[in-house]
């Protein structure tokens, strides 16, 4: 038995998918349509009432449309089968039925791991393909590395970190127990936490900053997603003292990610502050791109959960290629689906359809590369390749890049080509200061922050003479 998990951090939006989308809850696909096209079946678990889900949708449909528009003459076509799911009983139940009686060939879902261990079990049964979204909003391992190292490169050995402790439900105890096991293989401590969430007042933000305003620890990593409080957070900061000289902070890509989306005041705040998100490679088709995606957000700008970040949107649309490339590569038969429904009252997970069609597409997806809108498409043991990340530098109204970080090369100026990465062989990392470009730092400043300082005494505990 085989199953395919494509840890992605998937992110899709809108209502309607290009070519064939169903939306029915029961009965059978047809395996042929008007055009006596060869129908693949994939099904879609997501949660539509999340910024996720909400934005899931659209960036599927771009694909879809884009990839046939660009393929008139294929012979098969994607026919996505879309669930909502918000729970793990849900999630199994709607993936259940989905192979069962909508007899899919592969699923893309659901979102988080939690849901995804029992779709993956029946993925794994049926022998249908798993394109998981259990690392949707969370840095993976490669990204904590990157952060790791450039908290090492730039001397420093402890860290305070503040994260969004309600998005999605393993955003914070997850990230916190990874980060920390990462940063204790460089030697660099987590010296507090700080859990604040999007609905955080005014008051409660800024009595959080003073407090960690009265730590030694100067040096802050920030995880949210919340656009609103970023911009709180960051003004706040900038109020009480914390965006002056001597002081650090450092964003993950859930926020880096959509920088373009933040407005004009939330920036200017943020002056002096370090990002990594991966790089994202330019293209024509990338171009092209952006600008449909730059309408669809102002589109949807007055819908807080509509989701904002532009590269796990890219990786959707890129795996949608690869998905229909994939079907069409394999020559699917036209296959008489059954009729039959497996309503039996034993657990769904132990009387499962066997897929005919997933192992093949599982085989042919694995060997499917190609240069995607988000960079090299190319999976390894079952996962994306991990990219190449890019350091920004918020400076003024926008931001530089300052270097760039992969785990073969370690820090560097430049990006390294596709061809060097693939025939460097061994190669130690660099570390030094001067592996990055010069960084603005907050108070605009130039100097780098050491790291620490010795707060000053609350006046009530102040020495009286």
């Amino acid at each position: 038995m085989r199953f395919f998990k494509l840890c992605l951090y998937l992110l899709l939006i809108n209502s309607t998918i290009y070519f064939r989308l169903v939306s029915g809850q029961n009965g059978t696909s047809a395996t042929t349509d008007s055009d006596n096209q060869i129908v693949v079946d994939i099904g879609l678990i997501l949660d539509f009432g999340s910024s996720t889900g909400i934005t899931a949708i659209s960036c599927v449909s771009m694909a879809f449309s884009d990839f046939y528009s660009a393929n008139p003459h294929y012979s098969t076509r994607l026919a996505l089968h879309r669930r909502n799911s918000d729970d793990i009983i849900s999630a199994a139940s709607s993936a259940s039925e989905l192979v069962n009686e909508v007899q899919v060939d592969a699923i893309i879902g659901p979102q988080n791991s939690k849901q995804a261990g029992l779709v993956e079990e029946i993925g794994g049964k049926s022998q249908v393909p798993i394109i998981s979204f259990d690392r949707t909003t969370v840095p993976d391992s490669s990204e904590l590395e990157g952060i790791a190292s450039l908290v090492k490169v730039l001397g420093w050995h402890d860290l305070v970190v503040l994260y969004q402790d309600d998005a999605e439900e393993e955003f914070g105890p997850n990230f916190i127990s990874s980060l920390t096991r990462t940063l204790q293989q460089e030697s660099i401590h987590l010296s507090y936490v700080s859990a604040i969430s999007a609905s955080s007042s005014v008051p409660d933000i800024r009595k959080e900053l003073r407090h960690l305003r009265s730590m030694q620890t100067r040096v802050f990593l920030v995880h949210v997603t919340s656009h609103d409080l970023a911009s709180r957070l960051f003004s706040l900061a900038r109020e009480v003292g914390m965006m002056s000289k001597g002081t650090a902070w450092i964003i993950t890509d859930a926020l880096s990610n959509s920088i373009s989306s933040l407005n004009a005041a939330t920036i200017e705040s943020m002056e002096g502050v370090l990002g990594m998100r991966p790089y994202i490679p330019r293209s024509k088709n990338l171009d092209n791109f952006r600008i449909k995606w730059n309408l669809m957000q102002k589109k949807y700008h007055h819908t807080e959960k509509v989701g904002t970040d532009f590269y796990t949107c890219l990786q959707a649309y890129d795996t949608v290629w690869a998905f229909a490339t994939a079907a069409e590569k394999i020559q699917v038969q036209q296959v008489q689906r059954s009729s039959e429904k497996l309503n039996a009252p034993s657990p769904a997970i132990t009387q499962i359809r066997i897929s005919e069609t997933g192992p093949r597409l599982h085989d042919e997806i694995l060997k499917t590369r190609f240069l995607g809108l988000s960079g090299k498409f190319k999976l390894e043991h079952g996962k994306l390749e991990t990219p190449a990340f890019e350091v920004i530098n918020m400076i003024g109204n926008g931001y530089r890049t300052v270097g760039y970080w992969t785990q073969k090369r370690g820090f560097s100026r430049k990006i390294a080509s596709a061809a060097e990465e693939d025939h460097q062989g061994v190669v130690h990392p660099n570390y030094g200061e001067n592996v990055l470009k010069p960084i603005i730092w907050p108070g605009d400043s130039t100097q780098k922050p050491k790291g620490w300082d010795i707060p000053a005494m609350p006046l009530q505990l102040r020495w009286r003479h």
